[in-house]
């Protein structure tokens, strides 16, 4: 019958728009819970401000990590230089079974006790006697603490300083230049700087004399460890006015002892 298929669209309809009306209201309800929902934010808690004795503790503590880390690597150029037989010396570790290796790790222990002070006042070293007596290993014992002090120390063999010398000229550098590297640190520190027999030439000579000369006028210590028998040699095999710098206001420590090299049994 056409009127009641009317009637029952009509109710169709009807019910369909009862359900938009009900889902509207329901989104409309969920949207507003939502709005008046509170948010809640996440607060950081604020960082403690340092002390100014929190923040002078840690730049302290960064001042010595960076002062340790140039000493270290100091200590690291020397040895790279020297050789790595020389690393573990020191006074302390000196094989002492006479007095007069009793008496020379005396003065160097005193030298060392004061070294700044020394250094300041240009006081140099000279350790003589014959070969194998372990000078050099008693320098080296004391180039630690010239790092430790916060002070610059180079050294050099005496017949390389020579060769350095000649090859950098023959490189383009001048004999100036090279001299100058030898006369600014505080402590230059020569091991040997004669020939194995005889005096310097005149030109070695003249070397040696423009180095010493200069940190002798600005009072810069220099420590040298020589295989000479007393002040005689020295003057007639480095010469006279080179002997003369090298002695004025030094300590001279004569290693007058057995040769501790020794072949394996």
């Amino acid at each position: 019958m056409p009127g009641a298929t009317i009637q029952a669209t009509d109710a169709c309809d009807a019910a369909a728009l009862r359900d938009l009306i009900a889902d509207a209201k329901a989104k409309q309800a969920m949207s507003e819970s939502r709005a008046l929902k509170p948010v809640l934010f996440s607060v950081p808690k604020a960082k403690p401000v340092p002390s100014n004795e929190d923040r002078e503790r840690e730049i302290a503590r960064i001042d010595k990590e960076r002062i340790d880390g140039k000493k270290s690597a100091a200590w690291s150029a020397f040895i790279g230089e020297r050789g790595t037989r020389y690393a573990e010396c020191s006074l302390e570790n000196f094989a002492v079974g006479v007095e007069s290796q009793r008496k020379a790790i005396e003065t160097l222990t005193a030298y060392r006790s004061s070294i700044a002070e020394r250094i300041r006042e240009g006081e140099g070293l000279i350790l003589f006697g014959p070969k194998g007596t372990g000078k050099d290993h008693l320098l080296c014992g004391l180039v630690r603490s010239v790092i430790s002090a916060e002070k610059s120390i180079q050294w050099a063999n005496g017949l390389d300083l020579f060769g350095d010398i000649r090859d950098g000229m023959t490189n383009g550098d001048t004999e100036r230049s090279l001299i100058d590297k030898l006369t600014t640190p505080d402590v230059l520190y020569l091991s040997d700087p004669l020939p194995i027999t005889g005096p310097l030439s005149p030109h070695q000579a003249n070397v040696i004399f423009r180095i010493l000369d200069k940190r002798y006028a600005n009072r810069r210590p220099t420590w040298v460890s020589v295989n000479v028998t007393g002040g005689a040699e020295l003057e007639e095999r480095i010469g006279p006015q080179n002997a003369d710098r090298l002695r004025d206001g030094a300590i001279a420590i004569h290693c007058n002892w057995n040769s501790n090299r020794k072949a394996k049994q």
